[in-house]
């Protein structure tokens, strides 16, 4: 049990390969957590690159693949680009979704291998003569010619087409998308894919499409990752609202996550709503945590 608290990143690529599926999961959680520090980046590159893709094609369970995907784009090693192309094709989408959130990634750091290796990739993908399937792997790629035919496999009868066209619309980040994903939030199937992607498109114009969703008795849950990923002016003034009219229906994560976003805006019109929220108790807080993030930020904001 001890990969629960290890920070030694020899012995978690060990982990990656226990036969217990909940060693390697432990291994992995903790591999994407250090991942994020920058500090531990060349060491993970060193040691726990090859471990982690690997890893990308291991069928024990979807959590797995899903943090190597992220550890990967945040480790930055270019060999990983090739391996995470293929796991865009996870038969889970959140899978995908973190693949193609790290070539994104590695977009930046290596843009010449990237587009070598697309290139590679697309004409496997093209030889399969399967258009929708080329379409999306392109909108993945965030490639807004892919659009179009998209948009024409929202419609389809194959409810994994039509998830996997919302799914690649919103990585196209392009406006002209916007409308499409707007008009299916709503959609009990494939809504909260729709709004992951206006989340991911970043445009602030479609906040107050994501408070009116949540004025229709929306999930919370779905509409404030977006609105927290949109950011911006725009983003802290919604999230205010939700802070001060949905506290008391929210888990303390949610809660908690919404202050902290504050917090990191660090705008000082939120301190007044996270302040009526003080010792408040009709607020879901089992641990405390929610208690202890509106005191950090009345300690940290401006005034």
């Amino acid at each position: 049990m001890f990969l629960f608290v290890s920070k030694d990143v020899k012995a978690l690529v060990a982990g990656l390969k226990a036969i217990s599926y909940h060693d390697r999961t432990d291994a992995a959680v903790e591999l994407k957590l250090l991942s994020a520090d920058p500090q531990r980046k060349r060491e993970l590159a060193r040691y726990a690159t090859d471990a982690l893709i690997a890893s990308l094609t291991d069928g024990g369970h979807w959590q797995i693949r899903s943090v190597a995907a992220t550890a990967l784009g945040n480790i930055g090693e270019q060999k990983a680009i090739a391996p995470l192309m293929y796991a865009l094709l996870d038969a889970e989408s959140i899978v995908a979704d973190d693949a193609a959130q790290s070539l994104y990634i590695l977009r930046k750091t290596h843009p010449e291998a990237l587009q070598r290796e697309s290139i590679r990739f697309l004409q496997v993908i093209d030889a399969k003569n399967n258009e929708s399937l080329s379409a999306y792997i392109r909108g993945m790629f965030g490639d807004a010619s892919a659009i179009p035919l998209l948009i024409r496999d929202m419609a389809s009868d194959n409810s994994g087409l039509r998830g996997r066209a919302i799914q690649a619309l919103g990585h196209t980040r392009a406006r002209a998308a916007i409308d499409q994903l707007s008009s299916i939030i709503s959609d009990k199937e494939n809504g909260w894919r729709a709004i992951e992607g206006l989340g991911r498109i970043g445009q602030p114009d479609t906040i107050p499409i994501l408070m009116e969703y949540l004025d229709r008795g929306g999930n919370y849950m779905h509409a404030v990752p977006a609105i927290q990923r949109i950011g911006g002016p725009g983003a802290v003034d919604a999230l205010i609202v939700i802070l001060a009219t949905r506290s008391k229906s929210m888990v303390a994560a949610f809660t908690e996550s919404i202050i902290n976003s504050l917090v990191e805006f660090g705008d000082a019109r939120a301190r007044k709503t996270i302040a009526e929220l003080l010792d408040k108790p009709d607020i879901h807080d089992p641990t405390g945590s929610v208690q202890k993030a509106i005191k950090n930020a009345l300690r940290v904001l401006p005034t």
